[in-house]
């Protein structure tokens, strides 16, 4: 569902790859990986402070404390904020 969500997404079809990030969610709602795509998703909408929240939601939902992809998505979005002293950090 998810790799659906990310197409939808690439489509600019939103509504739809939200839709389908829930669905893949209420199987396994703490799912770090959903957590990404989500703020993958939000990214491609221009919602950067969004997906920097579920990013960072992603690091804490991820049993290692430095789980790249969410690592990797919080830098990039904190380099679109102009945040890069924060991104290095």
């Amino acid at each position: 569902l998810a790799i659906r969500a990310v197409a939808a997404g690439e489509l600019r079809d939103f509504e739809r790859a939200h839709a389908l990030l829930d669905r893949a969610g209420r199987a396994n709602h703490l799912s770090a990986w959903l957590l990404v795509q989500r703020a993958n998703i939000l990214e491609m909408q221009d919602r950067p402070e969004d997906a920097l929240a579920a990013a960072r939601d992603a690091l804490q939902a991820h049993s290692w404390p430095f789980y790249r992809p969410a690592v990797q998505t919080c830098a990039r979005m904190l380099q679109l904020l102009d945040r890069d002293a924060e991104a290095i950090s």
